[in-house]
């Protein structure tokens, strides 16, 4: 599973508006539904842990998961409830200084299951 997504201070994007928006997309796979934890006790839990410096939403599978306003945001979307098989992650990143500042990855109670699935930068 993708465990971190870099900052896009590497894109050298200089024309961009202070308050230009960004969506990166990512599709995680799941080996296993994480939607109703009750009838599985013992999955493991993971969240989604945000860092920007501005506004940040996050769509799980078309459904808004995450929605911050402010100057520098840390975040965490927790139980995330993942379904079995692939997953679509829309992230929208709004720039409030003159600078990407933006740092994502996931962490779980059972730390080898993310590290166990696959990821794509592109729809599957």
């Amino acid at each position: 599973m993708l465990n971190r997504i870099r900052s896009f201070t590497s894109l050298n994007l200089p024309w961009l508006e202070q308050k230009t928006e960004v969506y990166p997309s990512f599709w995680p796979q799941s080996p296993r539904s994480h939607q109703d934890l009750l009838l599985e006790p013992n999955l493991p839990q993971v969240d989604l842990y945000l860092s920007q410096s501005g506004a940040v939403s996050v769509w799980l599978n078309d459904r808004k998961i995450l929605d911050r306003r402010g100057a520098d945001t840390m975040a965490i979307a927790s139980v995330l409830g993942l379904r079995a098989g692939w997953n679509h992650f829309l992230i929208k990143l709004t720039r409030s200084h003159d600078r990407w500042a933006f740092a994502a990855n996931f962490a779980g109670s059972q730390p080898d299951f993310i590290s166990q699935n696959d990821s794509s930068l592109e729809m599957p």
